[in-house]
């Protein structure tokens, strides 16, 4: 099946392509891919669909003798792929159902595809389970400065530390006098609202910066057991239409997941902004990508000129960016 000349009526082959495909494709990813299968990048025509590019790199690796070279260095360290490409190569191949040509046209029975081929908007279910991990990191942060309340989101850092605005935790320049953190405030699946857990925290500790609107404040007490730290310096800087997901406190409401129209519009090492919902409240929030890493820390929406008038978009300052600002001030936020 992956002799030259490849001969692509052969319903393996198609699969293996597709698999492959919706498993890799970004252009690093393929890059790399390639250089390991001791296939020149030189040699394939970027631009294309992620399945358009991997049947040109199919062809081009049989015509080269390197397809099964590339299809092995596609599958290492990618245990799922690993496991397809080899139920495609077996002797006995599992394909997918086969189409019924005499229904009905109306049914298209058998007949699927993947709409957005430049995205892989398929995900392990697993995506759902490590959301859920994530978001006991996310608290609602209640703040008393003077006379004055309001509320804001934040997250856990560090053993007791946690990530906030500067403008959640200050009043222009005044510092809050009083900070209290709910960790678990949110809707469980029986549809009864929770009783969070509220820590103290010690306003004493506060340390922040106005221009890239980030704060810290450690808290006065233990955080609960099963809260997670999240890792802020295993953060990546977010692609061009990567999506981004938010774990908020938007209005002061229970915990909420903003996931639909998540787009990244712009990244650069300051800041990333894209689609991605919030509202009064979601400020401190943490951006996660894809493999739910934080990449940066929600803290307003802005005006941008989409080329057909005035259009809106959230932004985030770069989570780079507060790692870099935070090491600078000393602050020793994983304790």
């Amino acid at each position: 099946m992956l002799d030259h000349p490849l001969d692509w009526t052969d319903a393996r082959l198609q699969e293996l392509r597709d698999v492959v495909s919706m498993t890799i494709y970004r252009d690093a990813d393929i890059e790399a891919v390639l250089l390991e299968g001791g296939l020149s990048p030189a040699l394939v025509r970027w631009g294309l669909s992620p399945r358009a590019l991997w049947f040109d790199i199919f062809t081009v690796a049989a015509e080269q003798l390197r397809l099964p070279e590339v299809v092995r260095a596609a599958a290492k360290d990618r245990p799922a792929l690993a496991r397809r490409v080899d139920e495609l190569l077996a002797d006995r191949p599992i394909v997918e159902v086969p189409w019924m040509p005499d229904a009905p046209v109306w049914l298209n029975i058998g007949k699927e595809r993947q709409i957005v081929e430049n995205q892989n908007t398929l995900l392990d279910i697993a995506f759902l389970q490590h959301g859920l991990d994530r978001a006991r990191a996310v608290c609602r942060i209640l703040v008393e400065c003077g006379r004055k309340s309001w509320h804001g989101s934040g997250f856990r850092v560090g053993e007791r530390t946690l990530l906030t605005n500067h403008h959640v935790l200050y009043e222009g320049i005044a510092p809050a006098t009083a900070v209290r953190a709910q960790f678990g405030y949110e809707v469980g699946a029986d549809g009864e609202l929770r009783t969070p857990v509220e820590i103290r925290c010690d306003v004493g500790t506060i340390v922040g910066e106005a221009r890239d609107d980030f704060a810290v404040i450690r808290a006065a007490e233990p955080l609960p057991g099963d809260v997670p730290i999240l890792s802020l310096r295993h953060g990546a800087r977010p692609g061009i239409h990567d999506r981004v997901s938010i774990i908020q406190h938007p209005k002061g409401l229970p915990k909420k997941i903003a996931l639909h129209h998540n787009l990244v519009l712009h990244s650069a090492d300051d800041v990333v902004q894209y689609w991605t919902d919030t509202d009064a409240g979601s400020s401190g929030s943490p951006v996660f990508d894809e493999d739910w890493r934080v990449v940066a820390l929600h803290h307003q929406w802005v005006e941008a000129n989409d080329g057909s008038g005035v259009a809106f978009r959230n932004q985030g300052r770069a989570i780079s960016r507060v790692v870099e600002r935070l090491d600078a001030l000393g602050v020793d936020f994983e304790d």
